[in-house]
């Protein structure tokens, strides 16, 4: 009888977190990003006709504005779209349901009840994960792909699953492309080296659609180049608990990214796996020192979502930092202990998402909100074709045609000055001497050139 009665509360418990974590993400993270629409339009392209907006069938990797995007995001998302339809809250969801299933799979890594309830919590009200999870960015699916290659080195059932870990930790996001291979490299530390073989030699058949598309691995280190090393700067106190990310789609103006309580804890579990003579505490303090690499070699470091993967080490250090304190002693003090943590963590999170709801919503400028106005304005002055502006915005276009109901071929596009006369067109401010801007939305205008 008393199995039944937990499956029930652990259930409930589930759902009304689940709840509170889902939130309201079209008013806390207004608008869509430009890289949100190159995403979301390539997924309903995908679920369209199995072509990416360039018709080039089943891609591997997206090609987008001088860089390809990673596919497992754009996958989901085009399933997601098949069975509910386009639209910016099926796309946002999509993400809020991979950061609560990356909390799950987190704490079903700490090994005691107690450090699983915490590492759960501290999961969904890090800033660092939560704020990840409302971005329709790959980044969105990178912590649930980390969560789950860290299970399956956690369990070590079979070395081919370590290799689909790795894999999908390599074609989730870009910086899983040092992860993923470094990740099994490290398997020497928990494992057998002919285990490891047949790991590597599994991880390296998954890798070759990868190595046939070298040019979109390396593309985007060519965009963005290289920056000077700056590793440390992904510890800094300031990035961690005060600051944060200073781009204000990645991280509200409030706080770091990592609440205060799970690095108080994470810095105990760090201490404990340092004593430990564990393999998979070994394993793990890899882990704290490869996963900086990829955001200490890119430009604007400390840079949160290059760096996620710290956030999600510490998150599982922190539950260890929990289950080490079950082993004090005196069981007032443990006890004492314990509940201060849980309630710190609660109150932490708690003053976040208050914060988040307050200062979420003022990110129009962010994250393009004024750029439906300025479309839908155009749509209201004159029936399709419409003319777009040929820059990067092209894809707001087709985005938000999708959303209307508009065809890509009515949606033609011209070089700024070359706009055919008489059209109304959108973009952004024209600069041709006879353009008359029709509707100004922020800077995203309904024009024509007369």
């Amino acid at each position: 009888m008393r199995r039944p009665l937990a499956a029930a509360a652990i259930a409930v418990a589930a759902a009304l977190s689940f709840v509170w974590y889902f939130g309201s993400p079209l008013q806390t993270t207004p608008g869509f990003f430009i890289d949100e629409s190159s995403i979301a339009y390539n997924a309903w392209s995908i679920a369209q006709g199995g072509v990416d907006e360039h018709g080039v069938r089943m891609p591997v990797y997206f090609a987008a504005f001088g860089e390809y995007k990673n596919p497992v995001y754009i996958y989901l998302l085009a399933l997601v779209f098949k069975g509910f339809g386009p639209s910016i809250l099926a796309a946002r969801a999509l993400s809020i349901v991979l950061g609560f299933l990356a909390a799950v799979c987190l704490a079903l890594l700490a090994r005691d009840v107690p450090a699983r309830a915490f590492t759960f919590l501290a999961a969904i009200a890090t800033p660092w994960l939560f704020e990840t999870s409302r971005l329709v960015f790959e980044v969105a699916a990178f912590p649930l792909a980390l969560a789950l290659a860290l299970l399956c080195v956690r369990t070590q059932r079979h070395p081919v699953l370590c290799a689909l870990g790795f894999a999908l930790v390599t074609y989730t996001y870009t910086a899983g492309r040092f992860l993923g291979p470094a990740m099994a490299v490290a398997l020497l530390l928990v494992m057998p080296w002919r285990r490891a073989l047949i790991a590597w030699g599994a991880y390296a058949v998954l890798l070759i659609p990868a190595l046939l598309n070298f040019r979109a691995l390396t593309a985007r280190v060519a965009e963005v180049g290289l920056a000077k090393p700056s590793y440390f700067a992904a510890f800094s106190p300031g990035f961690l608990f005060v600051t944060g990310d200073a781009n204000p789609r990645h991280h509200i103006a409030f706080g770091g990214m990592l609440l205060v309580t799970v690095g108080l804890a994470a810095l105990v579990g760090i201490g404990a796996a340092i004593r430990s003579r564990d393999p998979w505490s070994r394993y793990l303090l890899a882990m704290l020192v490869l996963t900086p690499v990829p955001g200490a070699l890119a430009p604007e470091a400390p840079h949160a979502l290059r760096l996620v993967a710290l956030g999600v080490v510490l998150v599982v250090f922190a539950g260890i930092g929990v289950s080490t304190l079950a082993t004090i002693p005196r069981e007032a003090l443990r006890a004492a202990l314990t509940i201060a943590l849980f309630l710190a963590l609660a109150a932490e999170g708690l003053a976040f998402r208050a914060q988040y709801r307050e200062l979420g919503p003022l990110r129009v400028d962010d994250f393009d909100a004024a750029y439906p106005y300025a479309f839908s304005a155009a749509l209201r002055m004159q029936k399709p074709p419409l003319c777009v502006e040929e820059s990067p915005y092209y894809i707001h276009a087709y985005w938000y045609g999708v959303l209307h109901g508009v065809d890509r071929a009515q949606l033609p596009r011209a070089d700024e000055g070359t706009e055919p006369r008489g059209r109304v067109c959108v973009g952004s401010a024209p600069v041709c001497a006879s353009c008359r801007v029709l509707t100004d939305a922020r800077g995203f205008v309904a024009y024509r050139r007369e």
